[in-house]
């Protein structure tokens, strides 16, 4: 045989199972069995005094099935080298997993202050500019085949964004240019992993403004792209609330209306043990107000309820389901008793 029909042949071969290769569909490495209660449960374990984190995430295994990995902090286009590093190695795979829980991995495109997230050399980039959608689109993809995610949030509080720029003004940073993206998004992750479950995580609360959301802004998704409805909340921000049976039942299922039924969802919950929300025992109520009278009781399918912090952190509001010395309080024993509980508590 000729040796540059040998070469030939052998390309063929190596690009053929390289195509192969890419258009095999990945699948999640999670694959957690639905406990009796019917729903997940998950805190992010903070480590209190004098606790390690190694130390935090075993003790959160003991009654936690996930843990959120958001880290607002990390830049999304950061997220695919660091998760392919050591930083995914311990907070995925040691941290998380082989304490026998999954992550729920968040991508923002936002920081605290609502601006947009820019990759170097993308200093004047918009929401719309194309450049800048590839290198989140990218971002997202990439981190689903490197750390194969169950659950993957493109996008914490998007609505934030939509509360401050508005949709259908024309301008770069519209609303509907992150809708459009989400749904690009969501089509090109299906394709690579169709069981990977994809959503945006949406607020509930404005916390600088001390109110509600305007829920309209779920109508501007398609929701046959949106696996799973998920929020977080922090009603206490919330002027008019002085305890947690100050909460309409329909605090959350009034989202519905903009939604056909799905799956629902609950993350980085919090209301804090303080004197002015009703102490440990507003804390508590609220908690038990979450998994029964404001969700499941209200015929939501509730499949994630996921807590803020494992421990007070010190100078913040004490929102841990334990001090930050390690005492427990009285949301941890309603949290054990929901953990415990086979079907409705």
């Amino acid at each position: 045989m000729k040796k540059g029909l040998f070469l030939t042949i052998i390309l063929g071969a190596i690009l053929l199972q390289l195509s192969c290769s890419e258009s095999e569909e990945l699948k999640p490495a999670d694959n957690p069995e639905l406990p009796d209660r019917g729903y997940f449960m998950g805190v992010y374990p903070n480590p209190g005094s004098g606790q390690t984190e190694e130390e935090a995430f075993s003790q959160a295994s003991a009654f936690s099935e996930f843990v959120p990995i958001a880290f607002d902090d990390k830049p999304f286009y950061e997220l695919p080298e660091m998760l392919s590093g050591s930083f995914g190695e311990r907070y995925v795979t040691e941290l998380t997993r082989e304490n026998g829980m999954f992550p729920v991995i968040c991508l923002s495109f936002f920081d605290d202050s609502i601006r947009l997230m820019k990759p170097p050399g993308m200093e004047n980039a918009t929401l719309s500019s194309p450049s800048w959608k590839a290198r989140y689109r990218d971002a997202a993809l990439d981190v689903v085949r490197i750390s194969k995610p169950l659950y993957l949030a493109v996008g914490k509080d998007v609505n934030l964004w939509y509360e401050r720029y508005g949709s259908g003004t024309g301008g770069p940073d519209d609303f509907s240019e992150f809708v459009e993206l989400y749904e690009e998004i969501y089509d090109s992750i299906k394709g690579l992993s169709p069981s990977t479950i994809v959503f945006p995580v949406f607020a509930r609360e404005i916390p600088d403004q001390g109110r509600e959301v305007d829920l309209s802004v779920l109508g501007l998704f398609d929701y046959r792209k949106i696996d799973i409805l998920v929020f977080t909340s922090h009603p206490c921000v919330i002027e008019s609330l002085t305890s947690p049976s100050d909460l309409p039942d329909d605090y959350y299922s009034s989202a519905f209306r903009y939604f056909p039924a799905c799956d629902f969802g609950l993350v980085d919950l919090a209301w804090p043990s303080s004197d002015s929300t009703g102490g440990e025992k507003g804390q508590a109520d609220f908690l038990l107000d979450v998994a029964t009278r404001l969700t499941r009781e209200r015929g939501l399918q509730l499949k994630l309820l996921g807590w803020a912090d494992l421990h007070d952190r010190d100078g913040q509001l004490p929102v841990g389901l334990l001090t930050s010395d390690g005492d427990e309080k009285q949301a941890f024993e309603v949290w054990m008793e929901l953990f415990s509980a086979s079907g409705n508590p």
